[in-house]
């Protein structure tokens, strides 16, 4: 290795090794050793400390209290950091397992360059395909509208003025001021409701008050009275998972903060707060939880590269490269010599032939000129004749998009049969049915059901269990449009909603139109993978500057005829000047 190594600095232009083996897996020469964000290792993901803020009589504190929520928000920590190492983990081993393909051995730096630009692609990867799921997670979270045990995002309570119960939607105030809080919030309407959006959020404390006696159903949640003090940092919202997200870690670097938690709840005693030393952490404290969970929580990724490993199963058995030299002076001597020398030779051999041909040739020559003067005298005209030579070369494109915002609510037609207490594939036609005591008179109202439509515990599981029949069919599609406001007040129907055309039926797929939406999703969709190979973009990215080869090839009799002449030539040269006449 060392020589290929003096070797790619002295002809970089022109050495080429090839590899005895061109398929090289990563792992033998690149590894990985990831450093975690230091709360993955502390003790504020420890069961002992979650165990430590759970009570069961929490759900009696305010929405807005860090007791309430904060044993959730540490068991989604702790699920971060493990989810993190799992990605990480599992990138890594199928990155590694793959094959570097390598014709020829690379220069240490181009092997540098390459290996940089893979370890950054795979980060930029992982980082990118670990957010779709996380986005996709909560998406489905959201959409589902999972009541929260823990009552932060919809919560029942008396309806006022009444005996009944309704469900109600936390909202949550989206300005607030920690030095000036005042009773009421100064923009009353400027508020985030969980039934619009989880990602709704507020600073979480420490209140000296309970929450069921102290919320007006519908209110917005406000802190007033003020708390005993806020956790820095952390904030509660519709969810633990993105009122987590929302927050930082501010308050677990500091002491004192920290003992103020442990104090007021009963937390784990002797935690060792975050180490705050700078340089410590590529994150500052007050760094969102949700940006540190981006990074995969990692500090640095640790790769190490091992260019002799790399050499090693490469193993190149030959090199070849190539130089441009001026001659030098002995050379140039030399050839001068084997060349005076090779002429001096083919003379002497072939002066006495030529001297021969030249006097025949002479006399020759005599006796056509005496010919030519005796047909002359006779008087033979000659003719001049002049002449010239004239030189007389399967795509589709579906592009479309529509949505609708159905306003009605749509209801089960189904029995008791089947619980989603107990069971999540309970499921029944999906349809528009009248529930209300005027559909017992009535026989124009809707009893349908949406063709291919399921409806089960979760609307995840509807999407899942249903599929596509209803939208290849024109009829069944202008039912949707026709009774998607049944029920509530017409309200203007857009020009766009009334031209919608069913799916195409005749155009070929692998998919049915009974097949079930939980198939297609799992294909990803896909038709068809088509895979289109461009080698002129490729060359045309490549960009070469240059190109070299050799090649092999047997003597030509001249050649060797013209070297044993020279050699000969030479020697005899050097002889006369060097032996005494």
């Amino acid at each position: 290795m060392t020589t290929f190594e003096q070797l790619s600095i002295d002809y970089p232009s022109t050495l080429s090794c090839p590899c005895s083996q061109i398929s090289i897996p990563y792992n033998r020469f690149l590894a990985f050793n990831p450093e975690y964000h230091q709360v993955c290792s502390s003790d504020f993901v420890r069961n002992e400390w979650i165990s430590s803020l759970f009570n069961v009589t929490m759900t009696n504190n305010y929405l807005l209290d860090f007791r309430l929520i904060a044993s959730s928000q540490f068991q989604v920590l702790a699920l971060l950091c493990r989810t993190a190492n799992a990605t990480v983990v599992d990138a890594i081993k199928e990155f590694t397992s793959s094959e570097m393909i390598s014709r020829s051995a690379l220069f240490r730096a181009n092997f540098d360059i390459q290996i940089a630009a893979l370890v950054e692609q795979l980060q930029t990867t992982t980082r990118a395909d670990n957010s779709r799921i996380e986005q996709l997670f909560s998406l489905v979270l959201a959409q589902n509208r999972l009541f929260s045990a823990l009552r932060t995002n919809f919560y029942v309570a008396n309806i006022p003025g009444s005996n009944g119960f309704a469900t109600y939607s936390a909202s949550y105030a989206n300005i607030f001021n920690e030095i000036n809080i005042i009773s009421t919030s100064n923009y009353p309407n400027d508020a985030c409701s969980c039934s619009d959006t989880f990602d709704c959020k507020f600073p979480s404390g420490i209140f000296n008050w309970s929450g069921p006696g102290s919320m007006i159903a519908g209110d917005t949640l406000w802190s007033y009275p003020p708390p005993l003090f806020f956790v820095s940092g952390m904030q509660a919202g519709c969810i633990p998972q993105t009122s987590l997200l929302s927050s930082t870690l501010e308050c677990f670097f500091n002491q004192t903060c920290l003992n103020l938690v442990t104090s007021s709840t009963d937390a784990l005693v002797g935690v060792t707060p975050l180490n705050f030393t700078i340089g410590y952490s590529s994150f500052n404290p007050n760094t969102l939880v949700s940006n540190i969970f981006d990074q995969l929580m990692i500090e640095s990724w640790h790769n190490t590269t091992d260019f002799g490993s790399y050499f090693e199963v490469c193993s190149p058995t030959v090199c070849t490269y190539s130089h441009s030299q001026r001659f030098n002076v002995v050379y140039m001597i030399t050839t001068l010599v084997s060349l005076t020398g090779g002429l001096c030779v083919a003379m002497h051999i072939l002066s006495s032939f030529i001297i021969k041909f030249l006097i025949k040739r002479k006399r020759s020559t005599v006796t056509e000129e005496a010919d030519e003067a005796d047909e002359a005298n006779v008087g033979i005209d000659q003719n001049k004749i002049t002449g010239a030579t004239n030189a007389v070369p399967r795509s589709q494109k579906i592009n479309g998009s529509w949505s609708l915002r159905y306003q009605s609510k749509v209801y089960s037609d189904g029995n008791n049969s089947c619980s989603c207490g107990s069971s999540s594939s309970c499921t029944k036609p999906q349809g528009f049915y009248c529930n209300s005591p005027m559909c017992h008179y009535g026989t124009s109202l809707p009893n349908l059901t949406i063709s291919g439509f399921k409806i089960g515990c979760c609307p995840i599981d509807s999407i899942l269990l249903s599929t596509l029949e209803c939208l290849f069919n024109q009829s069944c599609i202008q039912m949707l449009i026709d009774w998607r406001l049944f029920g509530f007040t017409q309200d203007y129907l857009s020009i766009n909603l009334t031209n919608i055309n069913a799916l195409n039926s005749s155009i070929q797929s692998q998919y049915l139109s009974n097949t079930s939406l939980e198939t297609i999703i799992l294909q990803l969709f896909v038709e068809n993978w088509t895979e289109t190979v461009d080698y002129a973009a490729h060359y045309s990215q490549c960009q070469p500057k240059s190109c070299t080869y050799t090649f092999i090839e047997q003597r030509r009799p001249i050649f060797i005829i013209t070297n044993v002449v020279g050699l000969l030539g030479g020697l005899t040269v050097i002889l006369r000047l060097l032996v005494p006449p």
